[in-house]
């Protein structure tokens, strides 16, 4: 009797490491998914597959690398919920993926969150167990996150003043050093005031912050700071009059639609050839530079990039939170080099995903 018992003890640990043998590693499914057509069909792969995985350390793994696909591509509130899902997974780190800590994990949730206009997701990740932490740089972190969600949150620039200035006190703290590239660089932004940008050059001149501060280095997918409002100065305000903001208000939000899908047809008709054709299946693809709280200052920014030459149009984003936004985007229409040209002009972009 003894011996059957030890028979069938033996025989479910065997059929348990056969099925564990059987399983694709997060590896194998990451390098199976880059094999994929397109990043949407990487997407779906990757969602498929981590259903079959039993494994908790290669499905936590799978998660980290799907939520790092979702945020290239600028998927910010998927790639959220993918890091969180990640981060509730209590697991090593699989063999041959991103090792990450479920600290980092929770953190990088927030970031996506507030890239996405989601500051209430954002604090609620900040008030969770991340804040026992007792590594330094995480407590950091998500001081610096706290300030931004506050930023993320304002809905003028006059809400401004109070996070800017706990930015200001940070910068010269100790316990803050390690995101002080970050916090000069978003004063910079927010302020436009130069000293942040000469201290952020003198003290960390080959940091990705200094890049990007002298436009040597394009952040993709776009930073929190898309929704954030600026200072709009005074000479601006006088020469885009309320008579222009209605004019270019109605142009940009009624018409565009229309010439886009008409231009996209008349491609297509006119497609002779296999090169044609594939221009014309970009043609729907579409730059963001910028997103707005304010209907009014997307409208503003939109009539700054049409006198630089380019038809901008605004479209209308409801976030999960409720917040609307107002996106400032530009149809490639196959140009390729549509980009750099933006981006010569002065005007930072990212492809737009709807």
């Amino acid at each position: 009797m003894k011996i059957k018992k030890l028979s069938l003890v033996f025989l479910i640990i065997f059929s348990t490491i056969s099925v564990y043998s059987q399983e694709k590693t997060a590896r194998q499914i990451a390098d199976e998914s880059i094999k994929k057509g397109s990043p949407t069909e990487a997407i779906n792969y990757l969602n498929q597959e981590i259903k079959t995985v039993s494994s908790l350390s290669e499905k936590r793994a799978l998660y980290i690398f799907l939520a790092t696909l979702q945020e290239t591509l600028s998927k910010f509130q998927e790639a959220s919920n993918s890091f969180a899902k990640a981060a509730g997974i209590s697991s090593s780190n699989a063999e041959g993926m991103i090792k990450k800590t479920n600290e980092q994990l929770v953190l990088d949730a927030v970031r996506c969150s507030l890239s996405s206009g989601d500051w209430e997701t954002a604090c609620s990740y900040l008030n969770s167990t991340v804040r026992n932490s007792k590594n330094p740089e995480i407590i950091a972190k998500i001081k610096l996150y706290e300030q931004w969600a506050e930023l993320c949150k304002a809905e003028s620039s006059e809400n401004l003043s109070e996070p800017i200035a706990i930015l200001k006190a940070y910068k010269d703290i100790d316990s803050m050093k390690s995101e002080k590239p970050s916090i000069l660089l978003t004063l910079w932004y927010l302020t436009g005031e130069k000293e942040f940008l000469n201290e952020l050059n003198k003290e960390f001149p080959k940091s990705m912050e200094a890049g990007v501060a002298n436009g040597n280095i394009s952040i993709l997918p776009a930073p929190f700071w898309y929704f954030t409002p600026r200072k709009i100065s005074t000479e601006q305000e006088k020469i885009e009059t309320s008579e222009n903001i209605q004019k270019e208000e109605k142009n940009s939000i009624s018409t565009t639609p229309k010439i886009s899908q008409e231009k996209i047809e008349e491609s297509t008709n006119n497609s002779n050839n296999l090169k044609e054709k594939i221009e014309t299946e970009t043609d729907d693809i579409k730059l963001q530079l910028g997103l707005f709280r304010e209907k009014e200052n997307a409208v503003k920014f939109s009539a700054s990039v049409k006198e630089k030459g380019f038809l901008p149009f605004i479209v209308e984003e409801k976030k999960s939170s409720g917040t609307i936004y107002y996106a400032v985007l530009v149809n490639q229409n196959g140009d390729k080099e549509l980009s750099l040209k933006l981006k010569t002009a002065g005007f930072e972009n990212y492809q737009y995903s709807e």
